[in-house]
């Protein structure tokens, strides 16, 4: 599946929610893969990459106290709502306007994994 096309699903996905403005799919550090919409503001910008780059392996500790599997974790700024889903070896990255209702932005992640090649069986392909 060619990047192009994955990011068209994407661009899909953040034209029918509302509030929603971007969506990145990232490595575990936290490099972006690819993506469409808004990007981040740099106020938030500077405060989300080391959340995004460590929210892969915290969720992995997390996870080790027994009392769930850490899925998602929600950040608010002043302008934008960030929500951070762990999907398998990549993090997607949810973008809201402020006043975005971040459990619809969770709501999306399945949305947005069914868009993503599986990492086992596909390779994207970026151009």
């Amino acid at each position: 599946m060619a990047a192009e096309e994955i990011e068209e699903a994407l661009a899909a996905v953040v034209e029918a929610v509302p509030g929603l403005s971007g969506i990145w799919v990232l490595d575990r550090d936290g490099i972006p893969i690819l993506g469409t919409g808004q990007e981040l503001p740099a106020e938030a910008a500077e405060r989300s990459i080391p959340l995004e780059a460590s929210f892969a392996l915290a969720a992995d500790q997390v996870s080790k106290l027994q009392l769930g599997t850490c899925r998602s974790i929600t950040a608010l700024y002043q302008s934008v709502v960030l929500v951070l889903v762990s999907a398998g070896p990549m993090v997607i990255s949810l973008l809201g306007d402020a006043d975005a209702d971040p459990e619809t932005l969770v709501a999306v992640a399945p949305r947005v994994q069914v868009a993503l090649p599986h990492p086992d069986s596909t390779r994207i392909i970026v151009n």
